[in-house]
């Protein structure tokens, strides 16, 4: 909007003062012949959409695997990387570290809290390499990764709301994720259930997250891919949420298919 123009939105005026600022006053009080005396600044984040005295959504809070960046990362970090890891250390050919490691993975199982954590997997199978450098190995092309509608739809989110990662990987861990994939910049903060003292999500850490964003619950979107954990959890705890499945399989309220369906959901009406 160029400065001084004027847009009506519900039953306010917006009056655009800078590329961030707007003043916005209710329109009974801009017709009136009494001085304006409720006028207040906002910065456009917080939208101009009115709910019973407050702001509506502030925040939109992102799940990381397979939400933002597909599984084919974790493929190549588990199934590449961490081998190529042990090739190299134990002096084996690929092939021979591959079914090494694959069976240690296999003998925990996906429901070890373990399971996903990287550092866990270095001093387990004793390789001396920072676990960090894990990132080395597939830092070329990982922008390939994040998915197409993510990318499209991230920037302008961004002007209208603060975005976080809320994930159940170590904090570091995603936030390295973000840095290779180029993602780390349209989130204001990257939060992890292990802060909270969890390995996974739960209804008391939507709460905390809500806690540390210093906002009400109803202030705050979730979007991920799991259906209790992003869906079913934060809708507990008053936060409205969105599940994303790029398959088509699931059906149901606030189902969406692509990032690009959350900003449309998420649009005040005309």
């Amino acid at each position: 909007m160029a400065a001084g123009g004027v847009q009506l939105v519900g039953v306010f005026v917006c009056f655009s003062i800078s590329r961030d600022k707007a003043v916005v006053v209710s329109v009974p009080a801009l017709f009136s012949t009494e001085t304006i005396k409720s006028i207040r600044i906002y910065t456009i984040k917080e939208r101009y959409t009115h709910k019973k005295g407050g702001f509506m959504i502030r925040f939109v809070s992102f799940d990381l695997y397979n939400c933002l960046v597909d599984l084919r990362l974790d493929e190549k970090i588990w199934d590449l990387a961490i081998p190529s890891f042990y090739a190299r250390e134990r002096n084996v050919p690929f092939d021979k570290a591959y079914e090494r490691v694959s069976r240690e993975y296999a003998l925990h199982g996906k429901d070890d809290p373990a399971f996903r954590d990287v550092e866990y997997w270095f001093r387990h199978l004793k390789l001396k390499s920072d676990w960090r450098s894990v990132f080395d190995e597939v830092n070329d092309n990982a922008i390939t990764f994040v998915f197409d509608d993510v990318r499209r739809t991230l920037p302008s989110l961004q002007k209208r709301y603060s975005l976080v990662v809320f994930t159940a990987e170590k904090k570091e861990y995603a936030v390295k994720k973000l840095e290779i994939t180029k993602l780390r910049p349209y989130f204001t903060e990257v939060f992890s259930t292990h802060e909270f003292g969890d390995r996974a999500k739960s209804a008391q850490g939507f709460m905390w997250l809500s806690k540390k964003l210093k906002c009400d619950p109803s202030e705050v979107v979730h979007v991920g891919d799991d259906r209790r954990f992003d869906y079913a959890l934060p809708r507990e705890v008053g936060m409205r949420s969105f599940l994303v499945d790029r398959t088509g399989f699931e059906q149901g309220p606030d189902v969406v298919r692509s990032i690009v369906d959350v900003e449309t959901e998420l649009m005040p009406p005309e």
